[in-house]
C-alpha cells in the first residue's frame, strides 16, 4: 500500500541518518555514539551507574562547530550585496514574514549546505481574492516572501521529461504547525504542503493536515496568468538540482564522533585499570576467623597501616602497565581531521599565513561553489517575487566569495610604496589590495582611498 503524501524518496532515506547525526553532534547531543559498556554487568543498578560514569568522563573536542562556525563566517567575511528593487526593499529586512532578514537567511543557506549538502528556497505569494491591493501591499499582508526549508523538510519530489528536458513537477515539504488549543500551548504537529504540476503543466498547491485532510487546489498566478514552473529552488554543493550532495562536513563529524569515543574509553581505563590492586596471600598457620580478629578494620590501604597476614604470609599490588593507545588513537583521529579541513585549535602550533591558505583550500574551494549556489537561487526567487507583483528581475544579490582577509604588513606596504615610486607598478592596483585587506570600504574609489593616504603622509 502506498504511504501516499507521506512517501519520502530514496535519497531521502539514505541520507536522512547521516543528516541527523551532523546535527546531533553539532548541538553535542553526542553520548547516543557511546559504546553500551553497562550492559556487561548483571546488576541493573550497577548497569545504569558505570553506563552513566563511562559518559561522564567523555569529553567533547567539537571541532566539527569549529569548522562549520569557521566557514560560514568566512563566506561573509564581506556583506551580501544586495540592492532590491523599490517594490521588493522590505525582503532586506524580513525575507519571510517573520522579520528574517535575506542575510540572516543566507547565512543558515550556507550553514545547512555545509552540514548536509542541501537547503531549499519556496518563493510564494499569499492568495488573494481578486487583484492585490496597494495597502495590503503596504501593510506586508499580502507580499512575495522567500521561505527556506532544511535538508530534512524537503522529503519527496519527483521531475517529468518535457521535451528533451527535465522539469521539476513535485515537491513535498514538512511543516511543523501549533495545534494547541490556546496560544500558550506548544503542541505541534506535521502538515505536508504539495507543490506540484497538474496534467496541463500548471503549478499548484495543497496542504494536508496531520489527519491527511487535504485542501483545494491553490494556484498562483502571475500577472494573472497560471504559472508552469514550480518556485522552489533547491541549494546544492556541486550545484542547485533537486540530487542530494554528499555533506561537506560528515567527514570530519565522523572522526569527530571517534575522537569523542576514544575520550570516553580513555577515562575508564585510567580509572579502572590505572589503579594499583592489593593481592593478599595468607599464611597456612592463620584462618579467616583469625585474620579477621587481627584486622577488625579490614583491609584499609596507607602508609600508617598494617594488615596481619600470618607468619609466611605476603601481600603486593599489581598495576596495568602504561596504556596510550586510546589517546594515540585520539591524536590519529585529530590528524586526519585537520587533512579534511576541520579547524583546530592547537596551542603552540605556529601556522604561517600561507599555511592556512593550503590546509583550508580543499574546504573554501567548496565553500566558493556554496556561495555562487545560493546567490544563484537568491536571484531565482527574487525573480518569481518580482513576478508575482508584476514586474521584471531588477535587484541584485551576491555572496563574497573572497574568504581570507588579506593582510598588509609594514614590509608589504613599504614595497608597494618603493614600486609605486619607481614606476614599477600602478597606484590603481596598491588601491585594490588595500580595499581587500579591509583597509577600506569597498566602495571607496580611488580618488578617496588616494587623498586620505595623502592626508595621512603615507603616499
Amino acid at each position: 500500500m502506498s504511504a501516499g503524501v507521506k512517501t519520502t524518496h530514496p535519497e531521502y532515506d539514505d541520507n536522512l541518518p547521516k543528516w541527523q547525526k551532523v546535527d546531533n553532534l553539532v548541538d553535542a547531543n553526542v553520548t547516543q555514539y557511546l559504546r553500551n559498556v553497562g550492559k556487561s554487568e548483571k546488576d541493573a543498578a550497577r548497569q545504569i551507574e558505570r553506563q552513566k560514569e563511562y559518559e561522564d568522563g567523555a569529553v567533547l573536542d567539537n571541532f566539527t562547530l569549529k569548522t562549520l562556525t569557521g566557514l560560514t563566517g568566512s563566506a561573509f567575511l564581506k556583506p551580501v550585496t544586495v540592492d532590491l528593487q523599490s517594490n521588493l526593499e522590505y525582503l532586506a529586512e524580513d525575507v519571510d514574514g517573520v522579520g528574517t532578514t535575506i542575510e540572516q537567511q543566507a547565512k543558515e543557506a550556507v550553514d545547512q549546505d555545509l552540514r548536509k549538502g542541501r537547503f531549499g528556497l519556496l518563493a510564494d505569494m499569499p492568495e488573494t481574492e481578486g487583484d492585490t491591493t496597494l495597502a495590503s501591499m503596504e501593510n506586508g499582508s499580502t507580499v512575495p516572501r522567500i521561505t527556506r526549508y532544511h535538508a530534512e523538510n524537503v522529503i519527496n519530489w519527483n521531475y517529468r521529461l518535457q521535451g528533451s528536458a527535465q522539469k521539476l513537477d513535485l515537491v513535498v515539504l514538512t511543516e511543523e504547525v501549533n495545534n494547541g488549543a490556546d496560544k500558550f500551548s506548544r503542541d505541534t504537529e506535521l502538515q505536508y504542503r504539495v507543490l506540484a504540476l497538474d496534467e496541463g503543466g500548471f503549478y499548484y498547491q495543497q496542504v494536508y493536515d496531520a489527519e491527511l485532510e487535504v485542501t483545494d487546489p491553490i494556484y498562483p498566478r502571475q500577472n494573472g496568468a497560471l504559472m508552469s514552473e514550480i518556485p522552489f529552488f533547491f541549494i546544492g554543493v556541486s550545484d542547485n538540482t533537486a540530487t542530494v550532495d554528499a555533506s561537506p562536513i560528515y567527514p570530519i563529524a565522523e572522526l569527530n564522533i571517534g575522537h569523542y569515543r576514544n575520550s570516553a574509553d580513555t577515562e575508564e581505563n585510567s580509572f579502572v585499570a590505572s589503579q594499583a590492586m592489593l593481592i593478599l596471600a595468607l599464611s597456612e598457620h592463620i584462618n579467616g576467623e583469625q585474620w579477621r580478629k587481627e584486622n577488625p578494620d579490614g583491609v584499609r590501604i596507607g602508609s600508617r597501616r598494617g594488615l596481619n597476614v600470618g607468619p609466611g604470609g605476603s601481600g603486593s599490588f599489581i598495576q596495568a602497565a602504561e596504556s596510550d593507545k586510546a589517546q594515540k588513537l585520539m591524536e590519529m583521529k585529530k590528524k586526519q581531521a585537520v587533512e579534511l579541513g576541520a579547524q583546530i585549535i592547537q596551542p603552540g602550533a605556529q601556522i604561517t599565513a600561507e599555511t592556512a591558505r593550503i590546509q583550508q583550500s580543499v574546504n573554501h574551494s567548496t565553500l566558493s561553489s556554496i556561495a555562487k549556489n545560493v546567490t544563484a537561487a537568491y536571484r531565482e526567487a527574487l525573480t518569481v517575487c518580482a513576478g508575482f507583483l508584476g514586474s521584471d528581475y531588477d535587484s541584485s544579490f551576491k555572496l563574497n566569495q573572497d574568504f581570507y582577509m588579506s593582510t598588509l604588513t609594514a614590509q608589504d606596504r613599504a614595497q608597494w610604496v618603493a614600486e609605486i615610486q619607481q614606476g614599477i607598478t600602478p597606484r590603481s592596483l596598491y588601491y585594490i589590495k588595500l580595499r581587500e585587506a579591509g583597509e577600506f570600504p569597498d566602495d571607496w574609489t580611488d580618488e578617496q582611498i588616494a587623498s586620505e593616504l595623502e592626508t595621512q603622509g603615507l603616499l
